[in-house]
């Protein structure tokens, strides 16, 4: 568990952030909480965390189970911040003889590339044409997609983490140079708690 708090007060204070883990059905299996910290005015610093699932449950393409952590920020003994941050649990495992196993188990990638080219409705997608799309490449027996070629929204990743869609992730520039690595760098840091990204693209 990891959290950067960045004092944007006038004066440095004391800092404490503490992590509690739900399950799907919201009670809580896991609780953290990182040493208190002084942060500088304008000053930026790293709080981290242990905490331990005992069997969780997996996340896979049959039972997209989700667990929600909860961090919360306290300065000088007053809650200042909280985010509520969605994750799932599981193996991934990509062999050069047997191919894909996700949780131990050999499966198939049944998958399709998707743009984000909703035809009458432009790049402005309402949340639901999203999560409607991914509704029916379920039903027509897909298990995976692939972004085409930018970083996709939020709602897009929800919508495959919540119902079991493995992803390829890809990024807008396809090159290697500084410019397309950093890109590449801050599309794995925006998603990296979601468990239905199993792979990244600098491109074609």
């Amino acid at each position: 568990l990891g959290t950067l708090v960045q004092n944007q007060g006038k004066q440095a204070e004391s800092a404490k952030v503490s992590w509690k883990i739900l399950d799907a059905s919201g009670k809580t299996v896991a609780t953290a909480e990182a040493s208190s910290q002084s942060v500088d005015i304008d000053g930026c610093v790293a709080f981290t965390a242990t905490a331990t699932l005992t069997d969780p449950a997996l996340w896979s393409v049959d039972t997209p189970i989700l667990y929600s952590a909860i961090v919360t920020v306290e300065m000088d003994g007053k809650t200042r911040d909280a985010e509520r941050v969605s994750f799932g649990v599981r193996t991934v495992l990509f062999d050069a003889d047997k191919g894909l196993f996700l949780n131990g188990k050999s499966i198939k990638i049944q998958g399709t590339c998707n743009h984000q080219d909703h035809a009458g409705v432009g790049a402005a997608v309402p949340d639901r044409l999203q999560w409607l799309r991914l509704g029916v490449l379920k039903e027509m027996g897909g298990n995976a997609v692939r972004t085409s070629h930018n970083m996709p929204t939020p709602e897009w990743v929800e919508g495959c983490d919540r119902m079991g869609l493995m992803m390829m992730c890809e990024t807008r520039q396809m090159s290697s140079s500084p410019e397309g690595m950093v890109q590449l760098e801050t599309m794995v840091k925006r998603y990296r708690n979601s468990p239905s990204l199993l792979l990244w693209s600098i491109g074609n």
